[in-house]
């Protein structure tokens, strides 16, 4: 039996989560796109690569965003959340990429991806422990 116990406050706070992300994304803040990350979150990114520490995702991108995200905007067009524990949930943001390029500089085709934030709330805030992004091949 799933009983929903998340108040509307806390929903809306961890919907917000993916919208913080894309909104800090496309202005190309790092340190505002992991703002919501715990300091030793885990990540996977969508080559697969799994990096701990939100100090190494913010060194990660900053690198990208230097190059080959430098002109990208990211918009999620579907967030879904999944309640877990009344401490814990899964956030689900289907996402749409545009503007980036590949490692080549050539500007590369739209990709659609999810990207998996699982949250648990720690003192009354919100934070992300675990998160991984996968791109979509096939829809």
């Amino acid at each position: 039996m799933n009983t929903q116990t998340f108040s509307q406050h806390d929903r809306e706070v961890l919907e917000s989560i993916p919208k913080r992300f894309a909104d800090a994304w496309n202005r190309h803040d790092v340190e505002a796109v992991f703002a919501d990350y715990e300091d030793d979150a885990e990540f996977v990114n969508v080559l697969g690569m799994r990096w701990r520490g939100k100090e190494r995702f913010v060194q990660e991108h900053a690198n990208r965003f230097a190059t080959v995200f430098a002109n990208s905007l990211l918009v999620f067009r579907e967030i879904s959340i999944r309640e877990l524990t009344s401490q814990a949930a899964a956030v689900h943001g289907v996402w749409t990429m545009k503007g980036h390029q590949d490692p080549q500089g050539r500007w590369a085709p739209v990709r659609n991806g999810v990207l998996v934030f699982v949250a648990r709330k720690v003192a009354g805030d919100w934070k992300v422990a675990v998160s991984q992004n996968t791109d979509i091949v096939t829809e």
